[in-house]
């Protein structure tokens, strides 16, 4: 462990043994036969306490022609109607469950707040836009009057929550929402592990970046890889802004844009992108909170739950629903 500690000295040391043992993300090779079942590989995340949630997989139909959706609904235990989150899982829009925020999502049960989360459609096999589609399939079926009675949830308080892609969902999702005029159809938006644009062109993703060491869990080239995966041979500059909201230069862009609550993990090769996005909504108007999670490591909310730092994640986004959904 003494040895870890002076390999990775900006990381809280509950992550020295994943940084040291964990042999990143290869995703040189597809999906199907590389990060998925490498991913399945790892020990499942711990239930939460059946008296302080229930969980339940249930499925909704899905865009015409497709397969039905799941979806995660994790609930308070209780009566109470309650306000819900819309969790969007992260793993580069290639990988990746529900059920792999499930101790994030029996924290906010514990809270309070109900969560359902969809088991999206993944790339390759289902390129942009599908899990964006299967997000704002979700939405629908949390705001219906189906989906308010079958899990006693209040569809006028949603909020979404995702990590890395998953980040990249909810605010995307929230820009095509305020796109169709719903307004503030969710009451905040917290991104964890901040994605907001597709370009690699921040000084964080370099390779010769002073982090770079701490970088094995996301790097620059697996954003190329997942790019081509995502999106094929689109020019990045062309994609909509809702898959990639910093290329925009209006604000009438993310005029009556649903709050934002943007963080970034200070050892991520995606750390700049927090905080440039956090200012750029700010500057159209956008209510924003930002905050730098010090000596985390690219979405140690989901790899590492039960460190320290994620705890404290953990409250801090419990805080702001709180503030928006009471």
């Amino acid at each position: 462990m003494a040895d870890l500690a002076a390999k990775f000295p900006l990381a809280h040391p509950d992550f020295h043994p994943f940084l040291g043992f964990f042999p990143g993300f290869d995703i040189t090779v597809h999906p199907a036969e590389g990060i998925r079942p490498f991913t399945a590989a790892f020990p499942p995340p711990p239930m939460p306490d059946p008296a302080v949630a229930s969980v339940e997989s249930i499925e909704i139909p899905g865009k015409a022609g497709q397969a039905p959706l799941r979806l995660l609904v994790v609930r308070p235990v209780g009566t109470k109607k309650v306000p819900v989150v819309l969790g969007i899982h992260g793993g580069g829009f290639l990988m990746g469950a529900p059920e792999m925020d499930i101790a994030l999502y029996g924290h906010f049960a514990a809270a309070g707040f109900a969560v359902v989360s969809p088991d999206y459609r993944l790339a390759p096999e289902h390129p942009y836009p599908a899990a964006y589609d299967d997000c704002e399939l979700a939405y629908n079926y949390i705001v219906s009057d189906e989906g308010q009675k079958a899990h006693n949830i209040d569809g006028t308080r949603v909020a979404a929550w995702g990590s890395s892609a998953g980040s990249a969902l909810a605010t995307g999702l929230a820009i095509r929402l305020n796109q169709k005029s719903a307004g503030k159809a969710l009451k905040v938006v917290l991104m964890d592990s901040s994605v907001a644009d597709q370009r690699i062109i921040y000084p964080s993703q370099a390779p010769n970046h002073p982090n770079a060491i701490y970088h094995s869990v996301w790097t620059a080239k697996n954003s190329e890889a997942m790019y081509s995966y995502t999106f094929g041979n689109v020019d990045v500059k062309s994609l909509p802004i809702e898959a990639s909201p910093l290329l925009s230069t209006n604000d009438a862009d993310f005029k009556g844009l649903a709050p934002h609550v943007v963080t970034s993990c200070e050892l991520d090769s995606l750390a700049d992108m927090g905080s440039i996005y956090a200012d750029r909504l700010k500057g159209a108007g956008v209510d924003v909170a930002y905050r730098m999670f010090k000596g985390g490591p690219h979405a140690y909310l989901t790899l590492v739950p039960t460190s320290a730092l994620a705890v404290e994640s953990m409250a801090y986004y419990e805080a702001a629903l709180v503030k928006y959904l009471a």
